[in-house]
């Protein structure tokens, strides 16, 4: 999309990370939110809580912690539905 001069909004990681995920891709998901973080979309929550959910609910529970310590350094701020995702996944 880059390349092709595509105009990147955070809804488009967000697309993006819930369609790999949806897709039982976790990983590829993961490389999204790398690119999304190298093309300063760093404070993206919609997209951070989506991958941290579908890491959750797939039994990552270590990748999704390190998933939420990057939000963190990223100065993305968690919210309350944040949370419930966290006290959801990690309280199961």
């Amino acid at each position: 999309m880059h390349t092709e001069k595509c105009s990147m909004t955070y809804w488009t990681f967000t697309t993006l990370i819930k369609s790999y995920s949806r897709a039982g891709m976790p990983g590829r998901a993961i490389e999204v939110l790398n690119v999304m973080n190298k093309y300063s979309h760093n404070q993206c929550l919609p997209a951070y809580c989506t991958l941290i959910d579908v890491l959750l609910k797939g039994g990552f529970l270590a990748k999704a912690e390190h998933v939420y310590q990057i939000m963190l350094q990223n100065n993305c701020k968690p919210n309350k539905y944040t949370f419930s995702i966290l006290l959801n996944g990690f309280g199961k």
